[in-house]
């Protein structure tokens, strides 16, 4: 068993989670996203912004296939979860009664930095010990971590997203 797996099992579900929590957020694909005016609709097109680039970064991070590909990995979805996070936080609030919920949303959000430092503290011990069996069952523990509070973070501000209009979309 040591030295086996590959973690391919952990991808999809570290993926599916970053990228199913911006879609719900973003309501990629709803109808009026882009309709100009009103309450909202300027934070509602930057969140599809956001989604659209995630899911192209996402599908071309390749999925780990041995000990090594873990660093490459690891620090490759760190930087996509930054970089959602930072323009989620960078996203005009909504005015008025949205605000609140817009704020929620953004919060939520703020659950990826510690998760990107948990993906490339990963990467760093799996490069300092790439035959190491145990760092790679480390990573494995740690995708799973990862994508266990994204969904959490996705379950959290479901109501928010609600609130704002922002709809599930691809699934």
């Amino acid at each position: 068993m040591a030295g086996q797996g590959t973690g391919i099992d952990v991808r999809p579900a570290l993926l599916a989670s970053v990228a199913g929590l911006v879609l719900v957020a973003a309501g990629c694909g709803a109808e009026g996203d882009d309709d100009g005016g009103g309450d909202g609709n300027a934070f509602k097109a930057g969140a599809n912004r956001i989604c659209r680039e995630l899911g192209v970064r996402s599908a071309a991070v390749a999925a780990p296939t041995s000990p090594a590909s873990y660093v490459s990995y690891g620090r490759e979805t760190a930087d996509v979860l930054d970089d959602v996070r930072r323009g989620m936080a960078a996203l005009e609030l909504p005015a008025g009664a949205n605000r609140g919920p817009a704020q929620r949303v953004v919060a939520a959000f703020e659950a990826f930095a510690p998760q990107a430092t948990k993906l490339r503290s990963m990467a760093d011990a799996v490069a300092a010990a790439p035959a190491d069996p145990a760092a790679t069952g480390r990573a494995k523990e740690t995708l799973r971590d990862v994508g266990a509070v994204l969904v959490r973070v996705g379950d959290g501000a479901d109501p928010s997203f609600e609130r704002l209009g922002l709809k599930a979309c691809g699934g």
